[in-house]
């Protein structure tokens, strides 16, 4: 796996649901405690250089330094606080124009009455639905990743069966992803991989051979 050109918020997304997927007992995210396993560390390491990247570039008031009030204050993990949203609620509804505008496109609808108004607590739950929803996705796209070899009429029947039902639904992810990246992202920022690795310290080793050698 050879690191991308450039790098947006949902690439950050999706690194965390692989890393947490690989890793579910957040006890072990640090960084400290994966140095013994060089995917889960390199990843970790992807992610802390993404955090730093997407979520550092903002002001004062950057979602990076409200999360981190958060989980100084509850001891709730970073990538915790990032999976549930904690930043949203710190924001202002205005910074999610886009986001808004996105949901009332989709849904052809424009916002005629009070109560259709969209706030930052609207936004925050299903943000969490929403995270949900692509790791669940994640799951299906993964669904026949573990086979080695499928020699077998019916073995091929499954796989071939199963992969075709996950198209179908994973041919529509750019909307998901879209939606996503306005809640996540709504200045818009993306970075290049070399303005990653000279600012952010983005580790570029090959995650693919590095799975194979230490599997």
């Amino acid at each position: 796996m050879e690191p991308k050109s450039s790098y947006k918020a949902i690439d950050l997304l999706e690194k965390v649901l692989e890393f947490t997927e690989m890793t579910p007992d957040s006890t072990k995210w640090d960084l400290g405690n994966l140095k013994t396993n060089p995917p889960r560390y390199i990843r970790l390491q992807q992610i802390n250089s993404l955090l730093g990247a997407f979520l550092k570039n903002r002001e004062q008031t950057s979602l990076l330094t409200r999360i981190k009030s958060l989980y100084s204050s509850n001891s709730k993990h970073e990538i915790q606080a990032f999976l549930d949203g904690d930043f949203i609620k710190k924001n202002t509804i205005e910074e999610y124009d886009g986001a808004i505008h996105f949901m009332n496109a989709f849904l052809n609808h424009s916002i005629a009455t009070e109560e259709d108004k969209i706030h930052v607590e609207h936004l925050s739950f299903i943000y969490t639905r929403l995270v949900k929803y692509k790791g669940l996705l994640r799951q299906l796209k993964t669904f026949n990743s573990q086979w080695l070899a499928a020699g077998t009429l019916v073995a091929r029947f499954q796989i071939n069966l199963t992969d075709s039902i996950t198209k179908n639904v994973t041919d529509k992810e750019q909307d998901l992803d879209e939606i996503l990246e306005l809640i996540i992202n709504p200045t818009g920022l993306s970075f290049t991989i070399t303005e990653l690795v000279d600012v952010y310290h983005y580790p570029t080793e090959n995650l693919d051979e590095v799975d194979i050698e230490f599997y």
